[in-house]
């Protein structure tokens, strides 16, 4: 007899593991939902930390930008009194500091201008606070760690001065070896002043 030549019935597709059953033409709807409802997730999840990181980035280089132009501008009141005190070379002859007093406005500007670099790098932290010991020396720049308020009215340096005096100081700089002290206790024009100059424009950009 003749042999029919036909189509086999479907058969039920089955992985290799004999699990998961299905036969073409059938879809489980849920499962794909459910898929598509995870990988929806997954992606808002990384989406959402993407942005963040950005987020934090940029606050993070916006409070770096605010602290250098915090630096600058406790910087810029040193620099305004350098070039008003080097432009009068040629007029006077006197010094505007006497050599044998400690001024403790130095403690003041090292306060605010450390205050002011906080929220820079830690690398360029350290070199506003080595550029500080070149101007202000070790003296103001210790005491101004130690006692890291001045004051509205420097009331604060005061205590701070009258608290470091009463300790034992043997083999402690001298706060009237600073470069910023003897750059004033020397009359208009001369050479330490350009030095002084030349630090502080470092000093203001955080250098």
């Amino acid at each position: 007899m003749p042999s029919r030549v036909g189509r086999s019935p479907a058969r039920p597709l089955e992985s290799s593991t004999g699990v998961g059953r299905a036969t073409l033409g059938h879809v489980d709807w849920s499962t794909l939902i459910a898929s598509a409802g995870v990988s929806a997730v997954v992606g808002a999840v990384v989406s959402l930390v993407a942005v963040s990181q950005v987020t934090v980035r940029r606050a993070r280089a916006e409070r770096r930008e605010a602290a250098r132009l915090a630096v600058a501008a406790a910087v810029k009141p040193l620099q305004l009194e350098l070039a008003r005190y080097t432009y009068a070379a040629g007029q006077r002859t006197s010094s505007k500091r006497d050599n044998e007093a400690a001024h403790m406005d130095d403690h003041q500007h090292v306060v605010a201008i450390l205050g002011a670099a906080a929220d820079l790098p830690a690398w360029r932290r350290r070199l506003v606070e080595r550029r500080c010991r070149r101007v202000f020396g070790a003296y103001w720049c210790d005491l101004a760690r130690d006692c890291p308020s001045a004051g509205e009215t420097g009331g604060g340096s005061l205590t701070a001065w009258l608290a470091s005096s009463m300790k034992d100081h043997h083999g402690a700089e001298d706060p009237r070896s600073s470069l910023l002290h003897r750059a004033y206790a020397t009359p208009p024009g001369s050479p330490v002043q350009n030095e002084l100059r030349r630090e502080l424009r470092q000093l203001a950009a955080a250098r």
